[in-house]
């Protein structure tokens, strides 16, 4: 069995911030086929960052000369994991590498037989890495918010100011809404402008809370 570390860190902006990613397809290489394996998913709470649990397994395939596509039910993944392809038959199932001199420390392992759990490190002795890489899906992000009142540009006079807008679709979990005497801060979205955001701001509008007894800017 051989694997190879991948790291997965949560997007920083909406909707990748959300949670963690999650992998939808692993493809690997082989050089020759007619063998049967499986690939799977680990995450790397072995000692020393090693192999952990196995978080996803699957079904029995059999290889063929060039690129597998392996599709993979969106599983999450947080921080290091590794994605590795078990030999399950008696041949030599002929993975696939690609050269990588020096050989990354910590990132390549191998052990015989399958269900081992003593990892070999391919570092520093073997020049060449396991080819094998993940597809991580990737969120739709849901569509502009639309009907704001006031609208665009507009001057409102009150001292029970409410905000409000209608969704554009895509269904959307939650608004940030960005409430500045500085235009330039709600236009790049400073934190510094920003008074409501999900999970707390599901709803389609906001109130103020206070008097606007001067000009705000606002933005969503």
């Amino acid at each position: 069995m051989i694997l190879a570390k991948f790291n997965s860190n949560i997007g920083q902006n909406y909707p990748y911030n959300l949670n963690n990613p999650e992998i939808n397809e692993i493809k690997v290489d082989f050089a020759a086929g007619g063998q049967p394996y499986q690939v799977g998913i680990w995450d790397a709470t072995g000692p020393g960052g090693t192999p952990g649990t196995l978080l996803w397994q699957s079904a029995s395939a059999t290889s063929a000369p060039g690129t597998a596509f392996i599709s993979v039910p969106n599983i999450s993944v947080s921080g290091d994991y590794f994605v590795g392809v078990r030999q399950t038959g008696t041949t030599n199932v002929s993975f696939g590498y690609q050269s990588e001199s020096p050989i990354r420390p910590q990132t390549f392992y191998f052990t015989s037989p399958t269900g081992n759990t003593v990892w070999t490190d391919f570092a520093p002795n073997s020049p060449f890495r396991f080819s094998i890489e993940v597809t991580v899906r990737i969120p739709v992000p849901p569509n502009c918010a639309i009907n704001f009142s006031p609208a665009d540009g507009q001057s409102l006079t009150c001292n029970t100011p409410i905000l409000s807008w209608g969704s554009g679709g895509g269904a959307p979990t939650g608004y940030s809404v960005y409430l500045s005497t500085n235009q330039a801060d709600v236009a790049s979205l400073a934190p510094a402008a920003l008074v409501a955001s999900y999970p707390a701001q599901t709803a389609t509008t906001f109130n103020p809370e206070r008097s606007l007894q001067i000009q705000y800017i606002t933005g969503l």
